[in-house]
């Protein structure tokens, strides 16, 4: 090189240019060659000079840095550190020796990039990428050995006489979430076959990078990619092609194979990023390695000039932290502590308190089959965490069930019991991203499911859950105008279920009201496979509830009179009698009384006239004596409960086959018509109370009678709706009536022959307000008239 330098014609040349050939030595230090590539860089871009003088700095500017990469950077950086560590024996001011060591720091790591085959010399000259060479080699260096004496004083890095040399223009350091990136992609890379793929010819490598601001980071940010070797084609896709540019890319990809240069593609998921033609010629295939303890502690160090304690990096270790969690904590004016502090506060999950939505699996109740399932999960995370395959986790489960009975609850639950984040979304929410068009939409889903394998990845796993999934509806049911878009949102989140890439560490479930809507590929094992109906809690369950809820309060109070009001409360409506229970009790200036809750959940009794009640009361007790006499084994629960314009319901326990005889639908058909026959022989008349239960058992009729084939007319069936049946057919109108006016009379007999139990049943009810089969038993066996009115 500096042979070269004596054969040119400096006249003319700038100053830079001129005084950088000529401090070339003999020897060609590797320093002085760069120094020469980067005066003349400077140069080529001055648009004062003469358009052949800027030519001529480009050409002397490739041939320094040629000639840097080939002139034995090993050799003089191993001759560097030898010269230094003699310097730094002698040098007894520690800031000055501190200085050398960090010099001498940076020529080891440069060593091991040559070493390794990653040694970037076209680009080592840059200032902002020396400055990053001399951060790691620094945090290397202390690392590896304690040679920094206790006393040297630790200056800010833009004073740090560690950073000697550099553009006053350069910041001190680089930003938090690259710097983050440029660990991740380096620790991900320096894998067995990767490295010697990607130094070889012709090594193609897709790395999924799941952090939306990770890759927005390694896309353009050239200081992020320190860990990628010289020469190595980086393409970054953050989006699927759309339908005109997947041909292009196809194309762009099939060029990069045909060059024989290693490619290392990103994307957020390769397999709906990339073209077939990339996923066919990957050598390798991995996924970013996520932020760890140590990078936090690197990045601290790097941003704040400060070392992490040793206590803090203990804080650090074993959590999974995002792009975002550093962006957000580690910032410039705060002491490492502080940055500490922030980002452990941001990661990890609020311990639970058993109030409001922080529950665990333990203290809920109302969803066993749902807890079962949960704690299965958690035992299968266990066992993949330790090594078993991700087919074995129990992946994806429907919840269904009525609003209130705690679905969403559940999956919060279920979050705080196994420590894994939760994300919940829905496609509401997607579609309300951007300018809501199918792409937005679409690009919003991809984003969440990417959002989520991030938080997952490093065997940690993640939760998400969908709300509202029946809105995937069967496909086989669309047919508006509107269905391409419909069976796109569809596919695209089946292909989100189970893409070709999978779904490994990440859990979904879905949440409706109504299973059977949604499309069967959807429920199938494999993608959401597990369907658990939420139903609404017994009065045990009920009374967990409440405890739970009340937590220190009450603790020896009685709740099961409580739990007899809430007869088909949900979870939701039991949180919200508990609050307003408190505040009732606040309001009033005391502490919370048992009298606040049963005032609470009989509210809706307090504004019932007398009359009003005992009718309800009687009429409940038709139902509950009739269903008694029909089958006396069978156990069942029949409430007084005056809210939302019903009075009151008998509930038969135990499942129903859904096949019924004659007899049997006869039976549903006394028991439905006997709150009624009760108010015409206790009351002398009948009110508009009867009509859900006239509606209920005219359906069963018709549908005996129609479709079952169980009366007297022939054995032709058809579906319709009851009004329609019953206008349109007057032979089916006549039968249903004869029978529905048999069966009362027949009811009618039987309430009045049990008049008195009628009468008993409805006092115990004013004042328990829930009975169940056995305490119905020994009202109608009791003998003696009851109290009239």
């Amino acid at each position: 090189m500096a042979a070269w330098a004596r054969t040119l014609d400096l006249a003319g040349v700038p100053d830079g240019v001129r005084c950088a050939i000529e401090a070339l030595t003999d020897d060609g230090h590797v320093l002085q060659i760069v120094a020469v590539a980067q005066a003349c860089e400077l140069a080529s871009v001055d648009r004062a000079l003469p358009v052949e003088s800027r030519e001529t700095m480009t050409e002397w500017r490739d041939r320094a840095r040629l000639v840097a990469a080939i002139a034995g950077h090993r050799q003089c950086a191993l001759a560097a550190m030898h010269t230094l560590d003699v310097d730094a024996g002698a040098t007894e001011d520690p800031v000055q020796r501190r200085q050398v060591l960090c010099t001498r720091a940076e020529a080891s790591h440069i060593v091991r990039q040559v070493e390794l085959g990653t040694y970037d010399a076209a680009n080592a000259w840059r200032p902002e990428n020396r400055l990053l060479s001399r951060q790691m080699a620094w945090v290397d260096l202390v690392d590896e050995a304690t040679i920094v004496t206790a006393t040297a004083p630790r200056a800010e890095p833009e004073f740090d006489v560690c950073f000697d040399g550099l553009d006053d223009n350069v910041v001190s350091g680089l930003p938090p979430v690259t710097h983050a990136a440029a660990l991740q992609l380096q620790r991900t890379l320096d894998v067995p076959g990767v490295s010697e793929a990607l130094v070889g010819g012709g090594g193609v490598v897709l790395l999924d990078v799941p952090d939306a601001l990770t890759l927005a980071v390694l896309k353009d940010t050239a200081d992020a990619k320190r860990g990628v070797p010289f020469g190595v084609e980086m393409l970054v896709e953050d989006a699927p092609a759309k339908h005109h540019e997947a041909a292009k890319r196809e194309r762009q990809y099939v060029a990069c194979l045909r060059r024989e240069q290693p490619v290392l593609a990103l994307s957020p998921d390769a397999g709906t990023c990339l073209p077939a033609v990339a996923l066919r010629a990957a050598d390798h295939r991995l996924t970013l390695s996520p932020i760890c303890g140590a990078d936090v502690a690197a990045v601290i160090r790097g941003t704040t000039g400060q070392a992490v304690s040793d206590a803090d990096r203990a804080r650090l270790e074993g959590l999974a932290f995002s792009a975002a969690d550093v962006a957000a904590a580690v910032r410039p004016g705060r002491d490492p502590a502080r940055c500490v502090e922030h980002i452990v506060r941001l990661v990890t999950p609020t311990p639970a308190s058993g109030r409001g939505r922080d529950l665990t699996l333990d203290q809920l109740h109302g969803a066993r089959e749902a807890v079962e399932w949960g704690r299965g999960l958690i035992a299968d995370l266990a066992a993949w965490r330790s090594g078993e395959h991700w087919a074995t986790v129990r992946n994806g489960a429907i919840l269904g069930g009525l609003p209130g009975t705690g679905k969403t609850l559940f999956a919060q639950a279920l979050a705080n019991s196994s420590g894994l984040p939760l994300i919940i979304s829905s496609l509401m929410e997607w579609q309300g991203t951007g300018e809501a068009h199918l792409g937005t939409t679409l690009r919003a889903m991809r984003e969440t499911f990417a959002r989520a394998k991030a938080l997952a990845s490093g065997q940690r796993g993640c939760l998400l859950l969908v709300d509202e999934v029946d809105v995937f509806v069967d496909r086989r049911t669309v047919q508006h105008r509107h269905a391409d878009y419909v069976l796109q949102v569809i596919n695209s989140f089946l292909e989100q279920l189970d893409g070709a890439a999978g779904r490994e560490g990440v859990i979904v479930i879905g949440t409706t009201n109504d299973p059977d809507r949604i499309d069967p590929a959807i429920r199938r094992p494999g993608r959401l496979g597990k369907t658990i109906q939420m139903g609404l809690p017994d009065v045990e369950e009920r009374v967990a509830m409440l405890r739970v809820r009340l937590g220190d309060d009450l603790r020896d109070a009685d709740l099961l009179p409580v739990a007899y009001r809430t007869e088909r409360h949900t979870g939701a409506m039991i949180e919200a009698l508990v609050e307003d229970a408190r505040r009732r009790a606040r309001h009033a200036g005391r502490p919370l009384a048992l009298d606040d809750l049963l005032d609470v959940a009989g509210a809706g009794d307090a504004d019932t006239p007398e009359a009003t009640l005992y009718r309800l009361a009687v009429h409940e007790s038709g139902h509950a004596l009739q269903a008694h006499l029909s089958d006396p084994d069978r156990d069942l629960i029949v409430t007084l409960q005056s809210r939302e314009g019903v009075g009151g319901w008998v509930e038969l326990v135990g499942g129903d086959s859904g096949v019924w005889t004659r007899a049997e639908a006869e039976a549903r058909i006394r028991i439905g018509l006997a709150g009624r026959a009760a108010e015409e022989i206790i009351l002398d008349s009948a009110s508009s109370g009867a009509r859900q239960d006239l509606l209920t058992v005219t359906r069963i009729a018709v549908r005996m009678l129609g479709e079952w084939g169980l009366g007297e007319r022939s054995l032709i069936a058809v579906e319709r709706d009851p009004v329609t049946a019953l206008a349109t057919d007057p032979r089916l109108q006549a039968e249903t009536s004869a029978l529905l006016d048999r069966l009362y009379a027949e009811t009618r007999d039987t309430v009045r022959r049990h008049a008195g139990a009628v009468r008993r049943i409805a006092e115990a009810l004013l004042v328990e307000r829930r009975l169940d089969g056995a305490r119905v038993a020994r009202l109608v066996a009791e003998a003696g008239p009851a109290r009239r009115r």
